[in-house]
């Protein structure tokens, strides 16, 4: 970089001009390579659906990236982007889980990582999973938080619906004593061992247990066996 300042001699109104060059080769490849690795962030970022932010301690003020932004149906507003406007959408039962999470990390450095239920601008609810790490001065006083989220919302209501399957199955096997196993084959396997591990159902558990659920007898193939008959098996 080359920085030129023009002079004139006030004695003699010669003019002339003083010129100062600097290599700055090695801030030019460290922009580069800032560029390089803030790119690679921003695509690997994009692909996984998550959302950033970066919220400064000091001022309040916090940066949402656009599928932040998204999440909670901002993208097309004059947001301010604010720590008030996140904590303002967090769910009232919430907000202590929040509150509990930040100052334990920020306090102690405890790990940031929660699930919390936010409102979208069109009153949506939606649930979150928010992840975390602060930076700290060299005095140990905390100075950004930044971190991530991730909308969970389909995948725990898939989760849900997993869990209220599986109780009717259990219940309608206990109510009509049928219960279910299963033996996986794996690839390339030819055949089934006595270790073989199998999956059983509760019901057939309190079968082979005789009324214990709880039974810690290890689901094998040869554990099924040796509950039949000789002439069965």
């Amino acid at each position: 970089r080359r920085d030129s300042v023009p002079f004139v001699d006030p004695d003699t109104g010669e003019r002339s001009v003083f010129s100062l060059s600097v290599d700055i080769t090695a801030e030019r490849e460290a922009q580069m390579a800032l560029a390089e690795s803030e790119e690679r962030v921003r695509l690997a970022v994009s692909g996984s659906g998550l959302g950033l932010w970066d919220l400064d301690l000091r001022s309040g003020d916090m940066f949402w990236s656009q599928r932040f932004k998204e999440m909670v149906g901002v993208e097309g507003l004059d947001f301010r982007g604010r720590i008030e406007d996140l904590t303002g959408r967090i769910h009232a039962d919430d907000k202590p889980l929040f509150e509990r999470a930040l100052t334990a990390h920020l306090r102690d450095r405890a790990p940031f990582d929660l699930t919390m239920r936010m409102r979208r601008e069109d009153g949506e609810v939606i649930y979150v999973e928010a992840r975390g790490h602060g930076v700290w001065e060299s005095s140990g006083e905390p100075r950004r938080l930044l971190g991530s989220v991730d909308d969970v919302t389909e995948r725990r209501a898939a989760e849900r619906e997993l869990r209220e399957k599986s109780s009717l199955m259990a219940l309608a096997e206990s109510m009509g004593r049928v219960g279910h196993w299963r033996l996986d084959m794996e690839p390339g396997q030819e055949g089934f061992e006595a270790s073989s591990p199998m999956i059983w159902s509760d019901q057939v558990r309190r079968v082979f247990a005789e009324g214990a659920a709880d039974t810690q007898e290890n689901a094998t193939l040869g554990a099924l066996l040796s509950r039949l008959v000789e002439a069965d098996r």
